[in-house]
């Protein structure tokens, strides 16, 4: 059975808990960015896809959201863990 690299499974789940933007970070003790993201982050990128959904006729409503949600999933995979519980590379 192969073992399983538990950096790179915390980055994993960070990403995955990105589902929700901002989620990943908290979850990877990237305090400051989690909390940036989830509140400011979220509202700026919903007034921008309100916005820009007028002027795509509709195709911001599904475009704009899964850029963000890819974005912000990367971030919080490519972090570094400040987690006590990680070890450094």
């Amino acid at each position: 059975m192969d073992k399983i690299d538990p950096v790179l499974n915390r980055d994993l789940t960070a990403a995955y808990l990105s589902v929700f933007p901002g989620l990943g970070h908290l979850y990877k003790h990237q305090w400051r960015s989690g909390v940036t993201i989830m509140t400011l982050g979220n509202i700026v990128a919903a007034l921008f896809t309100g916005l820009m959904a007028f002027a795509t006729l509709g195709a911001a409503l599904i475009v704009l959201p899964v850029l963000w949600v890819a974005w912000v999933a990367y971030d919080a995979y490519s972090e570094p863990d400040l987690s006590h519980k990680a070890k450094p590379v």
